[in-house]
């Protein structure tokens, strides 16, 4: 099953609560810009570090 999940107005605890009940083991981060202006514990580093094995980047960095 694949989920898109919108984030921006939630707080890494509610992100964490939602891929706990719906059973996710893998976050797989499409974004180019692997960082949020708006919400910053939910950049590249931080998720890495919270769901360790449980988050892939794969966005493709976009050359200016």
């Amino acid at each position: 099953m694949i989920y898109s999940i919108g984030y921006s107005k939630w707080t890494v605890e509610q992100l964490l609560k939602v891929i706990e009940d719906k059973k996710v083991d893998m976050l797989v981060d499409l974004r180019s810009t692997p960082f949020s202006r708006f919400n910053p514990p939910f950049g590249r580093t931080n998720l890495s570090r919270v769901l360790k094995d449980g988050y892939l980047w794969k966005g493709e960095i976009r050359a200016p």
